[in-house]
């Protein structure tokens, strides 16, 4: 009978250590969406490139992203705001990925944006960005 209280012990134990990875690599997804915001604003976007997970280039040339981040610039002006509308982690072939969905406040509009960042010796490198406002299609 103490075996059970024992085993019980340790599962909180193990599953209270997850918690606090997570916990952090939450933390870290958020202060990657603060500097995200920050290099936009200041329209950085090579800097936002080259600063990304290796394989975010595999998905858009840099010149394509300028472009977009440009248009996105352009047509919704600079961030005034944004909070968290809900974040996750996942874990899969070794790597851990941190996704956050923001309500995000520009200048000429309202936008949801979402990011996903993997973790890379503590730093979260953004690995995937979407932004979704009827203002980019309205300005």
């Amino acid at each position: 009978m103490r075996a059970i209280p024992l085993v019980a012990a340790v599962m909180v134990a193990v599953l209270c250590g997850g918690c606090k990875d997570m916990l952090k690599g939450h933390e870290q997804g958020a202060m990657g969406v603060e500097d995200f915001h920050k290099l936009y604003n200041a329209e950085k976007y090579a800097e936002i490139f080259t600063s990304a997970d290796p394989d975010f280039g595999k998905s858009v040339t840099l010149p394509d992203f300028k472009k977009f981040l440009d248009a996105v610039h352009r047509k919704l002006g600079p961030v005034t705001g944004s909070t968290e509308d809900g974040w996750r982690i996942n874990s899969l072939n070794g790597k851990t990925y941190v996704s956050l969905s923001q309500k995000t406040e520009f200048e000429k509009g309202v936008a949801v944006e979402s990011f996903t960042f993997v973790m890379h010796d503590g730093q979260a490198l953004l690995y995937n960005y979407n932004v979704n406002s009827r203002a980019l299609i309205e300005n």
